[in-house]
């Protein structure tokens, strides 16, 4: 009889850490390659809206309906097996001076996460006629190449970084 209970409570016990992962007040969105999470209040779109994998609306924090903050993701399968991320964000940083206008770069960073190593770029600029402020974080596992950027209003960016900082830390490849 002990040793049932036993079985049962060891077999209960993945189940139990799974369900302590899901943090209250938060949705996981769960997909085959990778998985985040992110606040209730947050707008999910996978409509693959300029070759995103999804977009996460943020509540706004200001009167402007133009633009709602938000959190994408872009994943890009590469020619070739372990592409070079300095190479990579050398060339991101060169199409970013060639495309946005008024572009500053704020802080280029590399660091380890649990998804392996991570490049990080801030930046501002002008996208058509509305200045942004842009916080982006690369991967690449094998040929793929993953890209999660957070954008919003220079303004806004001060009030939403947190957040979405914390929901791109939540950001898992698998």
């Amino acid at each position: 009889m002990r040793l049932q209970h036993l079985l049962c409570f060891l077999l209960a016990l993945p189940l139990f850490a799974v369900a302590q992962t899901q943090k209250e007040g938060l949705k996981t969105l769960d997909q085959p390659t990778y998985s985040i999470q992110y606040p209730e209040d947050w707008t999910l779109d996978q409509a693959g809206l300029m070759g995103t994998k999804f977009i996460l609306f943020m509540p706004s924090t200001t009167d402007n309906p133009a633009f709602s903050p938000n959190l994408n993701l872009i994943q890009q399968e590469m020619p070739q097996e372990n592409v070079d991320i300095a190479a990579t964000i050398d060339a991101t940083i060169g199409q970013l001076e060639a495309m946005v206008g008024d572009f500053t770069l704020i802080s280029n960073n590399k660091f380890n996460t649990p998804s392996g190593t991570c490049h990080e770029l801030q930046y501002t600029g002008r996208f058509g006629d509305n200045p942004m402020q842009w916080k982006q974080r690369f991967w690449i596992k094998g040929k793929m190449v993953y890209v999660l950027t957070l954008t919003a209003l220079p303004d806004e960016f001060k009030l939403v970084s947190k957040s979405g900082t914390t929901v791109m830390d939540s950001f898992w490849i698998k």
